[in-house]
């Protein structure tokens, strides 16, 4: 034990980080199915609509063309009007958009959003963030 103590700092984080790496490197028998890169995946067929998993009363609309899509967000949540347009670009079953709306007030929100899409394009799992709401989940489930 004393002669941990005489070894350099870098010797000793080096003998930890190699132990480490060799405690982490074995692979499960049980991989998932689905490994295959998101952005290698067909372009899915989103056109539709949709409802949010948090917010239904809130109406979707998603018009698609190739990799190009755009959806509303209208209607009223805890008595607050929300309108929101956003406009994305998926690649495979990546998806990402920028949107713009009004949340109640006379400001604009402007913000960003970026996620995937389910294997059965039912379900799209975004995270979006913009200056008032922060970071925030936005859930869009298929009709």
């Amino acid at each position: 034990m004393t002669a941990m103590f005489n070894m350099p700092m870098a010797k000793i984080l080096s003998a930890a980080l190699l132990l480490s790496m060799s405690a982490c490197s074995t692979f499960s028998k049980d991989k998932p199915e689905d490994t295959q890169a998101l952005t290698s995946y067909p372009t899915p067929d989103l056109s539709g609509q949709w409802e949010d998993a948090d917010y239904p009363a809130l109406a979707i609309t998603l018009n698609q063309s190739d990799a190009s899509f755009s959806f509303t967000r209208k209607g009223f949540h805890g008595g607050i009007q929300v309108d929101e347009t956003h406009n994305g670009d998926l690649k495979g079953r990546s998806a990402s958009s920028t949107y713009l709306g009004r949340d109640g007030g006379a400001r604009p929100i402007k913000g960003r959003c970026f996620g995937t899409v389910d294997k059965e394009s039912t379900k799209i799992a975004l995270t979006c963030e913009d200056i008032k709401k922060g970071t925030y989940p936005l859930t869009l489930q298929k009709l």
